[in-house]
């Protein structure tokens, strides 16, 4: 804050200006850092917890504990977030009663015998005593919790955000004078396409969950209807294929294979690699196995359902090609040039790069597919070998791939024309 003028507003009296002695500006990018060197020490202490753990994010906190009746469970808290207020209070610092919430998961089989659900908590601490009533829907880091994770909830709030937001970006224009196909799409991209899809590596796990998806393909739905300025009586299904649009369920999968592959460039010692660490605090026993951090549909090759055959020798087949696909390896400036003009109307370019690894035996290839000179999606797939990597990038485009009258292919791998 060295050199800074700060003047205060309110209800439009201005103050003088000051000249600020400590603090950061704001945005920094020194204040996470910042606070997680101050908050280190609390979750040190933390660590030494058996059957408790805490989290923080910045300012934003959780405890976690688990226990056979709802009781042990209160009793396990009670000590944890006495321990925490103590430690915040000798720095200087608390908590805010009217933000603090709980939260029992459980499932509704069997819940006689974990006791009963106690209808409010009361925590001591310095200030006084903090009384919390448990929600039956959690708001933590954008992510609304259920008692037994039934994301319908979050989804079907993600929706309402997104249906409003849709119909306040109706003040911009109509289909008579306003935007033009495509600049709505990088509007849909940029403003409506985060808010459908925050958080979805959290929830999604493409298994029994048609009614999450629904709620967010009603929303895609009517954003087809404004970016094609259409009635919303007409028929959605090829509306999205003209607009290049993929389903959500695709979009999903992409999110998720992505996380799969960020997951993998993380190193050994983080602690999304180490799901072990959690056993202590959900008390399971030694014989039980630790579930993956990612569903099974991130971790198991796409193609794994197909039977896999030895290719032949490079040398015993001829150049691949396809009468609709114009294959690039050699990147000839003169050759990329006539390619990627505005003469060639409705093609499609395809960019795939594979590269190793540098922590890993892994080969990491990344796609992107362009229409228009506009990003309509992109993704990244991980394998054993590079040309397999390829492959599963090159086999993922094609399941979404939008229709057009020709296609262009680089790929960064040679092998792969064999």
């Amino acid at each position: 804050m060295t050199n800074c003028e700060v003047h205060l507003a309110f209800n439009g009296y201005t103050s003088t200006s000051f000249f600020p002695s400590s603090g950061t500006p704001q945005g920094s990018s020194l204040s996470p850092t910042l606070s997680a060197l101050f908050t280190a020490p609390l979750l040190h202490i933390a660590q030494k917890w058996g059957d408790r753990d805490l989290t923080l994010y910045v300012d934003d906190g959780a405890i976690y504990a688990s226990g056979p009746m709802f009781s042990s469970t209160v009793d396990k808290l009670r000590s944890a977030l006495t321990e925490t207020l103590t430690w915040l209070s000798n720095h200087g610092l608390s908590i805010d009663p009217n933000k603090t919430e709980l939260l029992f998961f459980h499932r509704h089989t069997h819940s006689c015998l974990h006791g009963t659900i106690p209808t409010s908590v009361t925590f001591t601490s310095n200030y006084g005593d903090i009384i919390v009533k448990p929600t039956p829907c959690l708001h933590y880091l954008g992510i609304f919790f259920t008692h037994n994770l039934n994301w319908s909830s979050h989804t079907k709030i993600l929706a309402n955000c997104a249906h409003s937001t849709i119909r306040g970006l109706g003040v911009l224009g109509n289909s008579a004078c306003g935007f033009t196909i495509p600049i709505w799409h990088k509007i849909y991209n940029a403003v409506i396409l985060p808010v459908l899809l925050y958080g979805a590596p959290v929830w999604f796990t493409d298994t029994k969950q048609t009614i999450p998806i629904r709620s967010l393909q009603i929303a895609q739905n009517d954003t087809c209807c404004k970016i094609a300025g259409i009635f919303h009586t007409t028929p959605t299904h090829l509306t999205k294929k003209l607009l290049s649009l993929p389903p959500i369920h695709i979009r999903l999968q992409h999110i998720l294979r992505s996380a799969g592959t960020r997951l993998l460039t993380l190193p050994p010692s983080h602690a999304l690699r180490n799901p072990k660490k959690t056993r202590a605090v959900t008390l399971l026993p030694s014989f039980v196995s630790i579930t993956p951090i990612l569903p099974p549909c991130t971790e198991i090759n796409p193609l794994s359902q197909f039977s896999y055959v030895s290719p032949p020798h490079p040398a015993l087949l001829t150049t691949w090609s396809h009468p609709q696909f114009h294959l690039l390896t050699t990147f000839s400036k003169n050759t990329i040039n006539h390619l990627l003009s505005d003469s060639t109307p409705n093609t499609t370019k395809i960019y795939i790069f594979t590269k190793p690894l540098s922590d890993s035996s892994l080969h990491l290839s990344t796609y992107a597919v362009l229409l228009h000179n506009r990003l309509l999606f992109s993704g990244s797939s991980h394998a054993l070998s590079a040309s397999k990597a390829s492959l599963i990038s090159f086999w993922t485009v094609l399941r979404c791939l939008p229709a057009a009258f020709s296609y262009i292919l680089f790929f960064s791998d040679p092998s792969f024309m064999s």
